[in-house]
């Protein structure tokens, strides 16, 4: 990532939250990178917009911690949610 320098590159973060502390733990992160494109393959993602639907292992879109080229998608650590 750090080597590629393209306009378009938008950067996608993964993080939980514990109580005010920010946690980013690499196992759980390389999970839900592979995830993220895994359902963006599968379902032919190819917006911007369509990302920041997209909810992987609890991981939501945050629009307040995100920026033009970063997408935050953030968990709370004490809180689990159920999908349907």
């Amino acid at each position: 990532e750090k080597m590629i320098h393209h306009p378009c590159l938008i950067q996608v973060d993964f993080i939980e939250l514990s109580g005010k502390k920010i946690k980013r733990t690499a196992v759980y992160l390389k999970k839900a990178r592979g995830k993220m494109l895994d359902y963006m393959i599968r379902h032919q993602i190819t917006t911007i917009e369509q990302m920041k639907q997209i909810v992987v292992d609890d991981y939501h879109y945050n629009q307040e911690m995100s920026t033009d080229k970063k997408l935050v998608f953030v968990r709370n650590e004490k809180i689990k949610y159920t999908h349907l």
